[in-house]
């Protein structure tokens, strides 16, 4: 079993959607322009450090948008491949790997385009380029 980014391609595979993040630009709210970066970790961490705009998902950035250090430069519609749970589909109804299949989507549940606490979009921007 594992939890992997993509639906898996194998047969004999079953899986079930936990999450499909919208992607969107953030920056720091006392800095929206600066460089476009891109490498996740460090480019969220430069825009968390009013060093520029980058690309994230909300799954990553969730707790950074809840407490105002990012805010979301632009709303978009945007959502690439899912986060999923797969396992051998003779392995499927386990106990053990059903409990914890249905741990992993009440825990994803609403973990998505419906943030705990509300997200700052940033209006006004002005992006040098």
């Amino acid at each position: 079993m594992e939890i992997q980014y993509g639906k898996p391609s194998s047969r004999g595979v079953r899986f079930v959607e936990l999450a499909r993040p919208r992607v969107f630009p953030v920056a720091s709210p006392a800095r929206l322009a600066g460089p476009r970066l891109w490498h996740a970790p460090l480019a969220i961490e430069a825009a968390t450090r009013g060093q520029g705009i980058a690309l994230a998902n909300e799954l990553i950035v969730r707790e950074e948008l809840a407490a105002g250090e990012l805010v979301e430069v632009m709303r978009t519609a945007v959502a690439l491949e899912p986060y999923v749970f797969a396992t051998r589909a003779d392995r499927w109804n386990q106990p053990h790997i059903a409990r914890f299949r249905r741990w992993l989507v009440q825990n994803f549940d609403g973990a998505t385009s419906t943030p705990k606490a509300p997200t700052k979009t940033a209006s006004k921007v002005r992006v040098p380029g």
